[in-house]
């Protein structure tokens, strides 16, 4: 246990200080194999594009409650947000322990479970880490310790969801019936069951309970996914989402009635511009969202975001399905996701990364790419919401789940001709393109494939140089092919000058935490690994 103490510590502390320097936090000086930041000399292992730098292992970096104390004094912070970061680094790394524990032990896991049960073998029950780079990775605020053993997918517990009845017309129901009766919403004499996490009963506040009632029934069992929160029921063939009020990460996990609202209004919308653009289309798949259910904002006001349930349907789903997120960890048997991915290409480990990085660029990102160029609507395609298939050790495919963080361009959907109403006041429609363009650049770009690349570097040798020209020569194919669309020029040159930009916008995640904002976000410039001579040169050198 010492030994998993000291690497969770270590890993803490790394992430801290690259974030810190990468965000221009304090003073930070890179040289070829160190980077020195808040007077500490982190060795590298290697340099990386955006400066996600990887740590050498094995080294000790010191307490993270340190650094950040002294981060802190620099940035001029009050009392109370540094004890608030500070006990958010505190739980994540105690949490982290406890998950890099569980996968040293997975042969032990496993052991009880039948046959067929997917927690055997779905790469969900395997991401140790989760995000690629945030200081608060499994930062678990305000979960206890037995909620956290009964419900976090690494340590491949079971779901349990309970019922609470309200009065008929204080909750709200859209979509599929069936789904809605399958996830647990079910219509009662004078009044309609809501499915509510366990662990989410003791978060409810009195006022709130005391305008429900808790069912004494069977719990609906399910099992938890990689983004905590999320279960899936197996037997129904569903995913549904639901609300824990506990801050993961850098945000607090409810569902608020804004995406009750629009889950089945984006999710229609998806489809009638991929049934008439099949450029949408291609190897991507989106994870429907077929019913919601939630409280009325207007009887409840800023506690509705308490109760909520968002059915997905996860047929599109198969047992080659792997989330994208555990490429970085190791499967059942012991052996690297990654070499599933690469397994099927012929040649040296490098010559396979190469062919894996054009392979997985050309099948993720045009349809992505299309979606928020010829409709404005950019998808968040993390690597915990997106989904890689396979056919004999080649990709298939890819899935993109969760819409809720999903930012549509109001003047570029009504430029294609789409017209629908959202809920009032709802952050997923905006005027702003670079807001929207940036949530399509942070998620794809930033978030995913640079993880993608970063992984091939360390483990196969790759020359990380030549996958951003791989994946920029998708972009840049598949923008010149839709320039020759009168409608879609505009959009096409400011895109491309975006994406292409010496300089780009990325987000600032530790900074936002010092903040405490999860929405309203704070920025950083960084040099664009994708940058060509085509694009504009005039961006400042940082920004908040």
């Amino acid at each position: 246990m010492r030994a998993l103490w000291r690497a969770a510590n270590d890993e803490i502390a790394g992430r801290l200080l690259l974030a810190a320097a990468r965000e221009e936090l304090c003073d930070a000086t890179l040289r070829a194999d160190e980077l020195e930041v808040a007077g500490v000399v982190v060795p590298l292992a290697q340099t990386h594009a955006l400066g996600l730098h990887a740590p050498r292992r094995g080294i000790a970096l010191g307490d993270p409650l340190d650094h950040w104390s002294r981060i802190a004094v620099a940035l001029g912070c009050d009392a109370a947000t540094t004890l608030r970061i500070a006990a958010e680094l505190d739980d994540g790394r105690a949490r982290l322990v406890l998950a890099e524990l569980a996968s040293r032990v997975r042969a032990l896991r496993t052991t009880r479970l039948a046959d067929d049960d997917p927690r055997r073998s779905d790469a969900e029950h395997f991401v140790t880490r989760g995000h690629p780079w945030h200081p608060m990775v499994k930062t678990r605020m305000g979960l206890g310790w037995a909620d956290n053993v009964r419900l976090a997918p690494e340590l491949c517990a079971r779901a349990m969801i309970d019922s609470v009845e309200l009065p008929l017309g204080s909750v709200r129901r859209m979509g599929d019936d069936d789904a809605l009766a399958a996830a647990g919403v079910v219509l009662a004499e004078g009044g309609v069951r809501l499915p509510i996490l366990r662990a989410q009963w003791s978060r409810i506040g009195a006022p709130l309970r005391a305008l429900m009632r808790r069912v004494d029934a069977p719990a609906i069992v399910g099992r938890s996914l990689a983004s905590l929160r999320t279960v899936a029921l197996d037997g129904h063939g569903i995913h549904v989402k639901l609300a824990l009020d506990v801050l993961t990460t850098s945000a607090r996990r409810t569902v608020s009635p804004m995406s009750v609202a629009n889950a089945t209004v984006v999710s229609a919308l998806l489809e009638r511009i991929r049934a008439r653009d099949p450029l949408t289309v291609g190897a991507l798949s989106i994870m429907r969202e077929v019913a919601s259910a939630g409280l009325a904002p207007a009887t409840f006001g800023a506690e509705a975001r308490q109760i909520g349930v968002i059915v997905r349907d996860a047929s599109v789903l198969d047992p080659s399905s792997i989330v994208c997120a555990a490429i970085g960890e190791r499967d059942e048997n012991d052996e690297p996701y990654l070499q599933r991915l690469v397994a099927g290409f012929p040649g040296s480990s490098t010559q396979q990364a190469d062919a894996l990085v054009i392979a997985y660029s050309t099948r993720l990102v045009p349809p992505l790419l299309r979606l928020w160029t010829a409709h404005g609507i950019a998808l968040e395609p993390h690597m915990q919401n997106t989904i890689v298939r396979l056919d004999d050790g080649r990709i298939r495919g890819f899935v993109v789940r969760d819409l809720g963080g999903v930012r549509i361009h109001r003047p570029r959907l009504e430029r294609a001709g789409h017209a629908l109403a959202f809920e009032p006041g709802s952050f997923i429609v905006t005027d702003d393109e670079d807001e929207a363009s940036d949530k399509l650049a942070h998620a794809l770009v930033h978030a995913h494939l640079s993880t993608l690349l970063r992984e091939l570097v360390a483990h196969c040798g790759y020359d990380e140089a030549l996958g951003w020209r791989r994946i920029g020569d998708v972009v840049d194919a598949r923008l010149h092919e839709w320039s020759s669309d009168s409608s879609l020029a505009d959009a096409v040159a400011r895109d491309r000058a975006r994406l292409f930009a010496p300089r780009i916008r990325a987000k600032a995640l530790l900074r936002m935490r010092i903040d405490d904002r999860s929405s309203e976000y704070r920025y950083v410039w960084l040099d664009n690994p994708l940058a060509r001579a085509t694009a504009p040169s005039d961006h400042p050198k940082s920004a908040t």
